[in-house]
């Protein structure tokens, strides 16, 4: 405590491989006046840097255990063709999931107007906290968010080459922003 503030009361340390993804992620908080680990994001991939696996671990106090573990499968085209969820508890036993969704014709990006799709569409900080600033995109071009599951979680259109988008109601994990992957703190 400094003046009655709590100071540093959060460590986030991230690890990621030569293509920018990340691959381990500690939250850890201040407690009793010691960094206490809280959880942990562990991401792997395929040869073509597709994420095949997100496992989601806590801690017990002793060791990390594994809550939650999605396993992505995909097609030649690297399109995303199945998924499959479990839920642990902390025993390691498995309380939900194991069911495959399949995804037949699945798109992440789409446009009003396909000539303002731009390759060069970027997106920071990232990770984010609450606010993604996207640039180079075209005016009336549809942003959608999804999660690693492929659902939609938040839509708008640009009216500018440059947007600003309040993730803050997100919660932690992996999302697309129209195939750019992010990640919100």
């Amino acid at each position: 405590m400094y003046g009655g503030a709590n100071v540093n009361s959060s460590n986030e340390t991230y690890t990621y491989n030569s293509n920018n993804d990340m691959l381990v992620g500690i939250i850890q908080y201040w407690k009793n006046g010691a960094w206490d680990n809280e959880y942990k994001y562990i991401y792997t991939y395929d040869s073509r840097f597709n994420m095949t696996d997100a496992i989601y671990q806590n801690w017990s106090g002793t060791a990390w255990y594994t809550r939650l573990q999605y396993t992505n499968t995909y097609n030649a085209n690297d399109k995303i063709t199945g998924l499959s969820r479990k839920l642990f508890n902390d025993k390691g036993v498995v309380l939900s999931g194991g069911s495959i969704y399949y995804f037949g014709c699945h798109t992440l990006a789409t446009s009003l107007n396909p000539a303002a799709q731009s390759s060069s569409l970027t997106c920071f900080p990232n990770p984010v906290n609450s606010y993604l600033t996207v640039e180079n995109i075209g005016p009336h071009t549809r942003l959608i968010i999804t999660d690693i599951a492929g659902q939609t979680v938040m839509t708008q259109t640009s009216e500018s080459e440059k947007m600003i988008i309040n993730v803050s109601q997100l919660p932690s994990g992996m999302y697309f922003l129209n195939k750019m992957k992010f990640i919100k703190k």
